[in-house]
């Protein structure tokens, strides 16, 4: 409401004024502002406005409803940390008797660390938590019953772990125990230990140790490699570190090598050391390092703590020398010589007095030293020296000698003696060979069958012996085989073979290889007849270009029935017998091809039976040139010119000129070629193509004057002699030449007088090629007479018979 002048305003509430320093309200002007309703503010309201002029009023009704019990403010989500507090906070809308205060489900007893705020028939209640541990992470609840509760998580993280005593740095000397300690802040966790960034693990040397809060790193035996950082991680990631030196001892022999005398042969030699400390060393013959490389099956290092050890096995005179044992860091080193003392070469396996064995097997003599040697040696045979060969094989494996003797025959049996001259050794033994019988270890076969003119093909057969005689025998003629030019009886070894230099059908029959009346072995052969093929092949031929070729060869049989396919790069060959044609001859076959082309040139083929014969052709290009040029030649105008030159080879593209410029096929201008003939063919002939015509090959030319004749004019039909026109009709007369007209003009005249075209005034004069036409439009009087067309010298007539409409004639 407003007024002028400004009125005053009174509030009141069932007719008693409200105060403006009421707690309850809060009077703004024209608005009344009730703090926190409550059940006995409902009532009536009124404001009244007074001022000079008058005064208004205005009343309202309030009724004030009871508001239900609710949680205004809920339990919100909190995080803490270690030993620092926290305070969860709930409202309610209206007060409340109290609340009950739970964690996990579970209510929280009483506890100094645990603090409650909040007084009974308030809205306002605290839970404050003092030096918080992560056992208190879970959730809370505020409850006021089991519809009106509120809850909220509580995580307590935990404090970082640091230390309380770091690592200090220490110096030791080599072999003290190393300890070191830090302390964190919380008990029973876990670290971790490195050496220079690598992780440590606990050995025989390093352990851990944990006591409450106190941790430990102990290594014993410190050496120089344990010097450097060391750094303990709390789960934290908080890091302490320290830095270790370690002095180290001189090293030194407490017991060196010591000389020794051993045997050659000895199983073994040890050379043994011992320093005060653990080292790694290193140990030579002379100037040489020994490893366990070098001779993996006799040369062994050994190292237990402080005592070395180098042991060789099989003692050998090689081993005699100088042996040290040095540590090469501080150039520390032991010395000891090996005296070897030779054993006497001896044979400690001898050969039996005899050995007995069967002829064509195999037999080992073995011999074995007592020692390896690189005295000569050899292997004799009744005292002749035996060659190593591949039926005597010699070998050597250290101390062991072996000569194996394969396939022994009946020459091989007598005295064998092994000798080592320098050594003056020498055993010997007998051999005896027992002999076998003869007999087939492969027969002939029972049924051979071959293909006519096979060439080496063996009947062969196999024995159990060798250096054997063997008679061969056909069919059943007494007389034995001998070799000559067709066949050859052969022995190698055990095997005794009859070889057929080409094979005949006379061939076929039974075959018997005899050693004795009862040692024989008899096969059949089954000769079948050959397919035709080629006894004499084709040759490569080479030929010029345009001449004929002849391949020629020769069938091993003469059949009328054998057909020979010829190919030609791959190609069947198509043999149109004019140019390409075929002869047969008995078994000469030849292909002929006449006059040879460059497209000729390639590989021929032959074929007969599956059989082929191959040649290569060349075909060399021969030169271009002009056999028949062209000739000079004067021709009739508008008749057709023929201009021919012939070259030497066939169907050749070819280039014509008119004097410099080249021609190319039209209606005028027709190109031929006919074989080696090159053609210009020129239709209708007119002055202008008078020139000289040239026909280019390549680099090859020819040329020729044509000369055109020009020809006098002629009416070949001339004017009627008589016309006779009707008045106002139409006259046309009409001539032709024989030639169109050039630059001559054809005149017409009437009665000498020399007519004009001029379509207006109904004369048409017209040319059309050769042919001539006068045309008058409605004839009158005055077009009567005589016509008349000249052409230079030539000239035809009509006399024009004029004739009135009344039908008579008249004649000028």
């Amino acid at each position: 409401a407003e007024g002028f002048p400004e009125p005053t305003i009174q509030w009141t509430r069932n007719n008693e004024i409200i105060s403006s320093t009421s707690n309850e309200f809060r009077i703004e002007k024209n608005r009344l502002v009730i703090l926190e309703t409550k059940l006995e503010h409902t009532g009536t309201y009124a404001v009244k406005l007074t001022n000079e002029v008058g005064e208004i009023e205005s009343s309202m009704q309030l009724t004030v409803t009871e508001r239900p019990i609710e949680v205004g403010k809920h339990l919100v989500d909190t995080i803490g940390i270690e030993k620092d507090q926290i305070t969860f906070e709930c409202v309610f809308t209206k007060p409340i008797e109290n609340v009950k205060w739970l964690k996990n489900g579970i209510e929280l007893p009483d506890d100094a660390r645990f603090i409650r705020k909040g007084e009974p028939n308030q809205r306002y209640f605290q839970y404050e938590i003092h030096s918080l541990t992560l056992d208190d992470t879970g959730e809370y609840s505020c409850i006021y019953t089991e519809t009106i509760n509120s809850k909220a998580m509580l995580t307590v993280n935990e404090l970082p772990i640091d230390f309380e005593k770091p690592l200090s740095n220490q110096s030791l000397t080599e072999y003290d125990t190393l300890t070191l300690e830090c302390i964190v802040t919380k008990p029973n966790k876990q670290v971790k230990w490195f050496f220079d960034n690598q992780e440590l693990k606990p050995d025989d040397r390093c352990r851990f140790e944990t006591e409450d809060k106190i941790h430990r790193l102990i290594i014993s035996n410190v050496s120089p490699n344990d010097e450097g950082n060391y750094d303990v991680i709390t789960e934290s990631d908080r890091k302490s570190s320290a830095f270790i030196s370690v002095k180290e001892i001189p090293v030194e022999f407490i017991r060196p090598l010591t000389d020794v005398d051993i045997q050659e042969r000895a199983s073994e030699l040890i050379l043994e050391c011992e320093l005060n400390k653990s080292v790694h060393v290193e140990w030579y013959r002379f100037s040489t390092q020994l490893t366990s490389f070098t001779d993996e099956q006799r040369i062994f290092l050994e190292h237990n703590d402080l005592v070395h050890r180098l042991i060789i096995k099989n003692i050998q005179m090689d081993d005699q020398g100088t042996y040290t044992c040095l540590y090469p860091s501080q150039h520390v080193d032991s010395s000891c010589k090996v005296h070897v003392n030779e054993l006497p070469l001896a044979i400690v396996q001898n050969l039996n007095d005899e050995y007995l064995i069967t002829e064509n097997d195999d037999l080992i003599l073995n011999i074995e030293l007592n020692k390896i040697s690189f005295l000569k040696y050899e292997w004799l045979k009744d005292g002749t020296p035996i060659e190593n060969n591949e039926r005597n094989k010699m070998i050597v494996q250290g101390e062991k000698y072996q000569l194996k003797l394969f396939d022994v025959k009946l020459n091989d049996q007598g005295k064998y003696t092994f000798r080592i001259n320098e050594a003056n050794l020498e055993t010997n033994t007998n051999i005896k060979i027992n002999e076998l019988p003869i007999y087939f270890t492969r027969p002939l076969k029972d049924l051979s069958t071959i293909m006519e003119n096979t060439s080496d093909y063996r009947l062969d057969c196999e024995i159990n012996k060798e250096n054997k005689i063997a008679q061969w025998f056909k069919d059943d003629e007494q007389q034995a085989l001998v070799s000559n030019d067709e066949i050859k009886i052969e022995s190698r070894g055990r095997i005794h073979a009859l070889v057929f230099n080409s094979v005949k059908l006379t061939y076929a029959g039974k075959y018997t290889c005899q050693f004795t009346e009862d040692i024989k072995s008899i096969g059949t052969l089954q000769v079948e007849d050959a397919p035709t093929g080629f006894e004499v092949g084709l040759e490569n031929a080479t030929v010029i270009e345009d001449e004929p070729l002849t391949l020629e060869c020769i069938l091993t049989k003469d059949r009328p029935d054998d057909e020979v396919i010829w190919s030609f790069n791959g190609d069947r060959l198509i043999i149109d017998n004019e140019r390409i044609k075929t002869s047969k001859v008995g078994p000469i076959i030849k292909l002929i091809i006449d006059e040879c082309q460059l497209a000729d040139e390639g590989r021929y083929q032959a074929e007969i039976n599956n059989k082929t014969s191959k040649a290569i052709v060349t075909v060399k290009e021969k030169k271009l040139q002009f056999t028949r040029p062209l000739k000079d030649i004067e021709v009739d105008e508008w008749s057709q010119c023929i201009l021919e030159c012939e070259l030497n080879k066939r169907n050749i593209e070819c280039r014509w000129y008119k004097d410099t410029l080249e021609l190319y096929p039209n209606d005028h201008y027709q190109f031929e070629v006919d074989n080696k003939i090159q053609r210009l063919i020129i239709n209708r002939l007119e002055l202008d193509d008078t020139a000289i015509y040239g026909c280019v090959c390549r680099q090859e030319k020819t040329s020729g004057q044509l000369t055109v004749k020009e020809l006098p004019y002629e009416f070949i039909r001339p004017l009627d002699e008589t016309v006779t026109i009707v008045e106002k009709q139409q006259l046309v007369l009409e001539c032709e030449t024989n030639k169109p007209l050039r630059d001559n003009l054809a005149i017409w005249t009437r009665n000498g007088q020399v007519l004009t075209h001029s379509p207006l005034d109904g004369v048409l004069i017209k040319t059309l090629d050769k042919v001539h036409t006068l045309t008058i439009y409605e004839c009158k009087m005055k077009d009567d007479g005589q016509y008349a067309c000249t052409i230079k010298q030539a000239s035809t007539t009509c006399q024009e018979r004029f004739k009135t409409s009344r039908g008579r004639a008249h004649m000028s």
